[in-house]
């Protein structure tokens, strides 16, 4: 999941390069699919979360991201407080602070799983991290779904 903001951003990047003439034209088409159709705050929260893509795309001051990460916190923190403390422990991911400046886990950044990347030098934002699992851990596709859901139909036919 964390990979299709990314994903997205390098093909209006070609876009561009391939038609310069036409390129707006393309990305006011774009734009709008991705903005009413694809593209939630949760796809930008694990856009931003994802190790390597934060600190190499230098993401630390994206506003729209930075917001949908706050909104996502908010609703997947079980109260407000774990949800004001792990914004504040934001901060340590953004700044490459406490365990995040480990020679490790800069090492690590391109390598590793992000979420067990998060597990393994998430540890100095407590409040945040078990969030932060529970994004990147998210599945970006549907066909797990669709599987049981036609072993369920298989099941459970109408008369």
């Amino acid at each position: 999941m964390e990979n299709i903001v990314h994903c997205m951003e390098v093909v209006k990047q070609k876009i561009e390069e391939e038609n310069p003439k036409s390129f707006k034209a393309f990305l006011k088409i774009i734009n709008h699919r991705w903005e009413t159709n694809l593209v939630k705050d949760l796809h930008r929260t694990a856009y931003y979360l994802y190790p390597d893509l934060h600190y190499t795309n230098n993401l630390r001051f994206k506003k729209d991201l930075i917001e949908s990460l706050k909104d996502v916190i908010n609703k997947l923190a079980p109260n407000i407080d774990l949800a004001k403390d792990a914004v504040e422990e934001v901060k340590y991911f953004q700044e490459a602070t406490c365990g995040f400046v480990d020679h490790l886990a800069i090492r690590a950044r391109g390598t590793q799983c992000p979420a067990d990347w998060w597990l393994n030098y998430g540890w100095s934002a407590p409040n945040l991290r078990p969030i932060v699992m529970k994004i990147l851990s998210c599945t970006t596709s549907s066909s797990g779904c669709e599987r049981n859901w036609s072993t369920f139909g298989l099941i459970h036919t109408k008369p």
